[in-house]
């Protein structure tokens, strides 16, 4: 019921966890790009993305495009639900969502979006850059002349995903 609402506001660009879309998807759109003039690969990989997804910032996200309150209880339910450690002591979440749940890779796509909707303003007159996720958030993102990794940093700061002392960047021209 959630997918198909957010499905269509995803870019693009954005491959993980993604219906009809995957991983060699990516690569190939990638090496495409890269023969048609595109001559730089960023790859970024946010650490524990799905550990430290804002829950505020999340549902803020979520609410923008859901306006049945049972639903957004269902989904903040899902997010607060809590670990069930091995000796029977329960811990709070206060951020990610649970991994290996049914909604954490819709969940983390809408949390990614903040990124590829932050790049793709930043691109001025080109196409948004394919994104993929390794299921940590790990992505390539080719594009011609553009050096904004400290402006990725600063989205990640202020959204539902991340701080900037998370995100590992490399560069490298092709």
């Amino acid at each position: 019921m959630l997918e198909p609402v957010f499905e269509a506001e995803f870019l693009p660009c954005s491959y993980g966890f993604r219906p009809n879309r995957r991983a060699h998807d990516a690569i190939a759109e990638t090496r495409y790009l890269a023969s048609h003039g595109y001559e730089w690969v960023v790859e970024g990989d946010i650490t524990a993305c799905f550990d430290e997804i804002s829950h505020p910032a999340l549902m803020e996200r979520v609410r923008n495009r859901i306006g049945d309150k049972r639903v957004l209880s269902l989904v903040k339910a899902f997010l607060k639900s809590g670990i069930l450690s091995r000796d029977g002591a329960f811990t709070d979440t206060r951020t990610g969502t649970p991994q290996g749940g049914i909604l954490s890779p819709l969940l983390a796509n809408i949390a990614l979006s903040v990124l590829d909707e932050h790049i793709a303003r930043g691109l001025e007159d080109q196409t948004a850059p394919p994104r993929t996720d390794a299921g940590d958030g790990a992505g390539d993102c080719p594009t011609t002349g553009w050096s904004g990794m400290r402006t990725i940093s600063s989205c990640l700061s202020s959204s539902a995903v991340s701080t900037p002392k998370n995100y590992a960047t490399r560069s490298q021209r092709r």
